[in-house]
C-alpha cells in the first residue's frame, strides 16, 4: 500500500499494534503525534469546526476545563431589539417589493433587473430603522477565501501534506502566501517544501490568482 492510499483506520491500527508490540504508553505517544501531524496541516477554519464538534465538547466536559463561549452578549441597544414583529415584516414587504415587484407589469418577477436606484428602495427601510450592516473585516474575509482556495486546490502530485504554516501577507499588499511540506517519493529523504499563493483584487476578498511554488 502506498503512503498516499493510507486511510485513518490504517493510522489507528498501526498506533494499536505498535502499544501491542510494545508498551501501552507508546499507544497514547502515537496518538499524540499523529492528532499533532493533523492539527499541524489543518486551515484555521478547520480548526474552528474540530474545537466545535461534539467530540471536542464532551471531551471539554470530561476534563472540567472552563471554556469561554464564542458568541458576544447580545447588545441591548441592538436596532433588531427594539423592533415589533410587525416592524419587522413591513420592512421585508418593503425590500421584497423593491426587489421584485415590477411595477410597469403590476406583478412579481423574480428575475428583475436591479439598478441603483432599486438598492437606494430596497436600503430605505433598513435605514429609517437604524440597521446598517456591519463593516465587513477585509483581513477575516480574506483569511476566510484563503482557507477555502487551500481546501479547493488540486495538489496533483505534489505529495502528501505533512505541515503547513500560517498564512503570511504585507499589510497594504494583495498577496497571501503560506508555506507546506511534502513527503518525499524517496525513503529517508528530507520532506519537500512548497508555498502556496494567493492573490486578491485589490481592496476585496475576491479571489484572483491560486498557484504552487
Amino acid at each position: 500500500m502506498k503512503r498516499s492510499e493510507l486511510t485513518l483506520e490504517d493510522l489507528l491500527a498501526m498506533v494499536q499494534q505498535h502499544g501491542q508490540d510494545s508498551e501501552p504508553d507508546h499507544e497514547v505517544g502515537d496518538l499524540h503525534d499523529l492528532c499533532t501531524a493533523m492539527w499541524a496541516v489543518l486551515t484555521s477554519a478547520q480548526r474552528r469546526q474540530v474545537v466545535a464538534s461534539e467530540e471536542v465538547s464532551d471531551l471539554i466536559e470530561s476534563a472540567c476545563v472552563e471554556v469561554e463561549p464564542e458568541a458576544a452578549p447580545r447588545r441591548t441597544d441592538d436596532p433588531v431589539s427594539k423592533l415589533s414583529r410587525e416592524g419587522l415584516e413591513n420592512i421585508v414587504r418593503r425590500v421584497r417589493k423593491a426587489l421584485w415587484w415590477d411595477d410597469r407589469r403590476g406583478q412579481w418577477d423574480p428575475d428583475k433587473d436591479w439598478t441603483a436606484d432599486t438598492c437606494v428602495e430596497a436600503g430605505a427601510p433598513l435605514e429609517e430603522n437604524g440597521l446598517r450592516p456591519a463593516k465587513a473585516d477585509l483581513q477575516a474575509l480574506r483569511e476566510a477565501a484563503a482557507d477555502e482556495a487551500w481546501e479547493g486546490y488540486d495538489l496533483g502530485d505534489v505529495g502528501v501534506v505533512q505541515g503547513m504554516n500560517g498564512w503570511e501577507y504585507a499589510r497594504g499588499h494583495d498577496q497571501w502566501s503560506c508555506v507546506f511540506f511534502t513527503a518525499s517519493a524517496e525513503k529517508d529523504h528530507p520532506s519537500e517544501r512548497h508555498v502556496f499563493v494567493v492573490r486578491f483584487k485589490p481592496g476585496t476578498a475576491e479571489v484572483t490568482v491560486t498557484e504552487v511554488s
